[in-house]
């Protein structure tokens, strides 16, 4: 053993290459499709974090329309609008980008 007659074979280890390679196909957004999903919706995107997003979305589109059009803003009120995003009426940013519009 100790001039190197023996040795010993280490044992073969879990390869990570296919787990990489798996990692970098996500990364583009490949197999995300139904089929690989377990769990509801609701344990892949929390339903208050979802709600968060889209409210902070919202209010990032009514400060930006508030500075490019303030005449038209001012005519609903950036307050009104402001605690209606809160309340949950709007569903996303081209509903309250309509609605401020004139488009119901």
């Amino acid at each position: 053993i100790k001039k190197g007659v023996i040795k010993k074979v280490r044992k073969s280890r879990q390869s990570r290459g296919r787990a990489r390679a798996i990692s970098k196909q996500k990364e583009k957004g490949r197999r995300k499709g139904y089929g690989k999903r377990k769990g509801k919706k609701g344990a892949r995107v929390k339903r208050k974090k979802a709600w968060i997003n889209n409210v902070r979305a919202q209010r990032a589109l009514l400060r930006k329309l508030k500075k490019e059009n303030p005449e038209k803003i001012k005519e609903i009120g950036y307050r009104k609008l402001y605690i209606m995003i809160k309340g949950g009426y709007f569903k996303s940013k081209a509903h309250l980008e309509q609605y401020i519009k004139g488009g119901k």
